[in-house]
C-alpha cells in the first residue's frame, strides 16, 4: 500500500515536471542586415506644456475660515 502510494506520487511529480513545463526560447530567427530602429521615424518637437489654471481656494490666505460663496463656475 505504501509502495503504490509512493509510486503514484513519484509518477505525478515526473509528469508535472516533464509535461507541464513550457520552454521559453529567447532566440529568434535569422535577422539579415543591419538593425536600424529609426527607419522612417524622425524625432519630433516636444509638445507644449499647458499650465493648469490657478486654483481658487475656499479659505482666505492665512486663516482657517471657510467662505460659503462657491458657485458652479468656481469648479
Amino acid at each position: 500500500m505504501k509502495k503504490s502510494r509512493m509510486l503514484a506520487a513519484m509518477l505525478c511529480a515526473v509528469l508535472m515536471v516533464g509535461v507541464l513545463t513550457v520552454p521559453a526560447y529567447a532566440g529568434g530567427g535569422d535577422e539579415g542586415g543591419e538593425y536600424v530602429p529609426w527607419v522612417g521615424l524622425e524625432p519630433v518637437e516636444p509638445l507644449p506644456v499647458e499650465q493648469p489654471p490657478d486654483p481658487k481656494p475656499f479659505t482666505p490666505e492665512g486663516t482657517g475660515t471657510v467662505l460659503d460663496n462657491a458657485t458652479d463656475q468656481d469648479g
